[in-house]
């Protein structure tokens, strides 16, 4: 095994567990919150982050 298989391991394991983390804090706040599943289902993947940033510049670009 070379250093750069071994370092891609550590990096996929340690991507792994901050997904897990970020999940169960998902988890907590929508608890807290009292939201449901479906209304952040867009933004677990990243979609509505990147929605949200073209309708920014869309809007940035009709005002100017």
């Amino acid at each position: 095994m070379g250093i750069n298989e071994l370092f891609d391991g550590i990096a996929e394991v340690i991507n792994r567990f901050a997904e897990e983390l970020a999940e169960q804090r998902l988890r907590k706040k929508m608890s807290r919150t009292g939201l449901s599943r479906r209304s952040s289902a867009g933004t677990k993947s990243g979609q509505g982050a990147e929605n949200r940033q073209e309708k920014t510049e869309k809007e940035g670009g009709k005002t100017r």
